[in-house]
């Protein structure tokens, strides 16, 4: 009985490793070879993530309206935006989630700055060096 148990418990131990190696190296993998290449194509530049980050954050423009930026953003890949309500020194924030892949290691999150009259100030992307 202690044996079959000491067995249960190795075979779930390893099944639950194996599950967390694929959900977090190997999905995210697979799932960037297939999906960036397709974004970037789309919006025209080279097929890597660094590349489309750069030409999320380029394309916004200082003086943009939460609309326009919105509008330029959900033609890349469908939007999650959480609007942000608080305002500190005269600005506002919303984190703006970019779904282009099916991982959400693939996806950027954006943190776009908005002045009291909704025209885009400044924008911060997760994860970009530049």
């Amino acid at each position: 009985m202690l044996k079959r148990l000491v067995a249960v418990t190795i075979v779930a131990t390893l099944a639950t490793c194996i599950l967390g190696v694929t959900w977090l190296i190997i999905f995210p993998l697979v799932d960037q070879i297939t999906c960036i290449p397709n974004v970037a194509r789309k919006v025209g530049v080279n097929a890597n993530f660094f590349d489309v980050q750069n030409y999320v954050r380029d394309s916004l423009k200082p003086g943009m309206t939460r609309e326009d930026v919105n509008n330029s953003l959900s033609r890349i890949a469908p939007l999650s935006v959480i609007r942000g309500s608080k305002v500190i020194g005269e600005q506002v924030t919303d984190q703006i989630y970019l779904k282009m892949c099916r991982h959400p290691f693939n996806n950027i999150v954006i943190y776009v700055r908005y002045d009291l009259q909704e025209k885009l100030k400044s924008v911060y992307i997760e994860n970009n060096d530049e």
